[in-house]
């Protein structure tokens, strides 16, 4: 199983009104995880990617579907390595 399908379960099964039978639902008619958030999403917030980051990944992933993609600018003085969202 990939990184981003891993983090997607993760924040799925955190997610509010997201019990174990939902969950197990949702994986059956979408088949991944990443599906599934893609699907109840209307759009990706991305704060402070750093270049190639998992952010910038589900972002790129949004994009494909045609979703809507939130971009916040670094604040480089505060972290120094969020430049990708720049």
């Amino acid at each position: 199983m990939q990184q981003i399908e891993k983090i997607a379960r993760i924040r799925l099964i955190r997610s509010n009104k997201i019990g174990p039978v939902t969950f197990s639902t949702l994986l059956q008619r979408f088949g991944t995880a990443v599906d599934v958030i893609a699907a109840l999403s209307q759009g990706v917030v991305v704060a402070e990617a750093n270049a190639g980051s998992g952010s910038l990944i589900t972002a790129k992933d949004a994009a494909d579907r045609g979703l809507r993609s939130w971009l916040s600018p670094a604040l480089p003085l505060i972290h120094g390595r969020a430049d990708a969202t720049n």
